[in-house]
């Protein structure tokens, strides 16, 4: 009981309403539903969010695990994808990372998650998550610039020092680039 409590008492800020994306899951087909988390740290210079670095930001409201889980789920039901991408800000600063890791691992089963992080693939195998199907890598690099872009051939990161990993952790990309 006294965990069930704990997992209700957490709750992050995020973007709402949610918008859609075709550009930001890593498949060469795919709608998806993105929610843009409030709180960064990392402080990248050429930022495309720097707004959603703040936790004031005015454009998010606060979700409990089961209100994101509702939403969300309606989101996806009126865009007919299961695809969800959690991106920012980041997803694992500091203030967010144990909901993302519950939210995630209760919900594997019924959304097919993406998570954005300027984390390195050290720090997210120390936080422990399970459950995403990809997870996106590293801090943006203003000198390893490219253009974000996804083709029928490949996705692109917006700087090549970012990866993309499975679920099981094996790395797709190369130079920022991963090939269907």
């Amino acid at each position: 009981m006294e965990r069930e409590n704990s997992v209700n008492n957490l709750d992050v800020q995020i973007k709402y309403p949610f918008d859609t994306t075709w550009v930001d899951y890593p498949d060469d087909s795919s709608l998806a539903v993105i929610c843009y988390f409030m709180g960064c740290s990392h402080n990248c210079q050429g930022c495309h969010n720097p707004l959603f670095q703040l936790m004031t930001y005015s454009g998010a409201r606060s979700f409990t695990i089961k209100e994101l889980y509702g939403f969300l789920f309606d989101a996806c039901c009126k865009n007919k994808t299961n695809k969800v991408v959690l991106s920012g800000g980041d997803v694992l600063f500091h203030k967010n990372v144990e909901f993302v890791k519950t939210f995630v691992k209760l919900y594997s089963n019924i959304f097919s998650f993406c998570l954005y992080t300027g984390s390195s693939i050290k720090e997210v195998k120390q936080f422990d998550i399970k459950g995403f199907k990809f997870i996106k890598v590293g801090e943006y690099k203003e000198d390893l610039k490219q253009e974000s872009v996804k083709t029928d051939v490949y996705f692109q990161l917006a700087s090549s020092n970012q990866e993309i990993y499975d679920g099981k952790f094996n790395l797709l990309t190369k130079k920022g680039r991963l090939r269907f």
